[in-house]
């Protein structure tokens, strides 16, 4: 009866006792970045007019029409002030910025005026964001036109991914 109990007391001693996971962490010389995915395509209608497009890249196009010029790029994501930055020249601080999508992907629209080589010109931007990479849209138009036939409210709302 005595071996019962201590062979008792061992099991219940040992019961709790379990093979612990130890975890291992390497450490390289070189660092590798991670695989980003690839940009996604951008889907745009653009204006009737003719438009030329003068200049092409990877990331992105400008087409230059009569009075007006529309750019379309892809960006690194992440950095919201400096995207702006980049494509207005103004802070995020400095123009009004509107998000007209919270869920996936995130759209944000904004406008500023600006001088430019013949005068003012008013500008108008869409960025999309899908967490890496920012779509963009800018439309330049010159400010003293009006006989243009372009509604740019289309033309950005066409503006999206596929």
């Amino acid at each position: 009866m005595k071996k019962f109990w201590i062979m008792a007391m061992a099991a219940v001693l040992l019961c709790g006792c379990a093979r612990q996971v130890e975890t291992a962490e390497t450490v390289a010389d070189l660092w590798e970045a991670p695989a980003l995915a690839a940009p996604r395509e951008i889907r745009l209608e653009l204006p009737g007019e003719a438009l030329e497009c003068a200049m092409e890249s990877d990331t992105g196009r400008l087409y230059l029409g009569s009075s007006y010029d529309v750019e379309v790029q892809t960006l690194s994501g992440g950095d919201l002030d400096a995207t702006i930055r980049s494509l207005t020249g103004f802070s995020r601080e400095e123009i009004t910025l509107i998000q007209t999508r919270a869920e996936y992907p995130q759209r944000w629209e904004f406008a500023w005026a600006c001088a430019g080589e013949r005068g003012e010109r008013i500008g108008r931007g869409v960025i999309i964001d899908d967490g890496t990479y920012h779509y963009c849209l800018c439309a330049l138009q010159d400010a003293d036109v009006t006989d243009c036939q372009i509604v740019w409210s289309e033309v950005c709302n066409s503006f999206a991914l596929s």
